[in-house]
């Protein structure tokens, strides 16, 4: 169930103004800052997880980049795999976005941040 199907069943059976009381629409006000909270939590998971992945890859101050990255026509490309230069390994970021921001995403490599990491 996503989280706007949550929120909108939290208000569903809402049809009655005695239903409409303080108490009433206090509690479920709470109900909804919970759930709001859970789905902030959850994108700030993701979000530590693409940086980690992005770190990963290009490195950073304190981390070198992956060994398996590669450039050609100024594009980035994980050579990992052995697919090369291929579409499906291109790891550019851009405008924020890039085949790193996935969930799921394995590396051949095991590094940080990817799903089968170690």
């Amino acid at each position: 169930m996503t989280i706007y199907e949550k929120i909108i069943q939290l208000f569903e059976n809402m049809t009655t103004e005695e239903e409409f009381d303080a108490l009433n629409v206090n509690k479920k006000w709470q109900k909804v800052k919970h759930t709001w909270t859970e789905a902030e939590n959850h994108l700030s998971d993701i979000n530590t997880s693409t940086q980690d992945r992005i770190v990963s890859c290009y490195g950073d101050s304190a981390n070198k980049p992956c060994p398996a990255k590669s450039y050609q026509d100024g594009k980035s490309y994980c050579n990992a795999c052995g697919c090369h230069e291929k579409e499906l390994a291109n790891i550019n970021v851009i405008d924020g976005k890039s085949k790193l921001n996935y969930e799921g995403l394995c590396c051949p490599l095991r590094k940080k941040g990817f799903k089968n990491s170690v």
